[in-house]
């Protein structure tokens, strides 16, 4: 039995990383893949997969080596997914992926049966209210400017994904409840 890869994407702040946390609960088979990244490490903020942070001449070598499975720039940063440790969780099991656009449909053109899951804000203005929020915590004016500017291409990417789900205003219960119908499906749970 091949075991499948879930990818949850979204554009920052949308709530994505709560609904692949919450899905993990829910999923204990689910297993976490490796991130490795050139941000900086958020202080105080629990993952939901295992990161490496690395400097840039570091994850240059490593797109040289061919060390990913996907990589992408986004939000001035580098982020790319270990391709041995992903293929070594697919052996024991379903792996969730939470990672950008991007590297989601990387990861589609190399396993066609991964399921694609995209989380949708209500609307525009809901997703830089949460920004601006996020901001005073996180980063500041130059990256919420980044990440506002690519929120228009996350969102025509996600079009391509096979599931798109509006997370809406305190409504995450709901938003999780229909990503884990998708994943029981894919799961064959009743």
């Amino acid at each position: 039995m091949k075991h499948k890869i879930f990818v949850i994407s979204g554009p920052a702040a949308v709530g994505k990383t709560t609904v692949s946390k919450l899905i993990m609960k829910e999923f204990p088979q689910l297993q976490k893949s490796v991130t490795y990244t050139t941000r900086e490490e958020r202080k105080g903020q629990a993952e939901d997969k295992i990161m490496k942070y690395i400097s840039k001449n570091e994850f240059l070598t490593k797109i040289k080596k061919d060390h990913f499975i996907e990589w992408a720039h986004v939000h001035d940063n580098y982020y790319g997914t270990d391709k041995k440790y992903l293929i070594k969780k697919l052996k024991n099991g379903p792996v969730i992926m939470n990672i950008d656009v991007q590297g989601g449909l990387q990861i589609k053109q190399q396993f066609p049966d991964a399921i694609l899951i995209f989380i949708k804000p209500e609307s525009f203005n809901q997703l830089k209210t949460r920004l601006l929020k996020r901001m005073h915590a996180n980063f500041d004016k130059k990256d919420f400017n980044i990440r506002l500017t690519n929120v228009k291409n996350e969102l025509k990417l996600g079009k391509k994904y096979d599931f798109k789900i509006i997370n809406k205003e305190k409504q995450i219960k709901q938003t999780v409840e229909k990503v884990s119908k998708i994943i029981s499906k894919e799961l064959s749970i009743d």
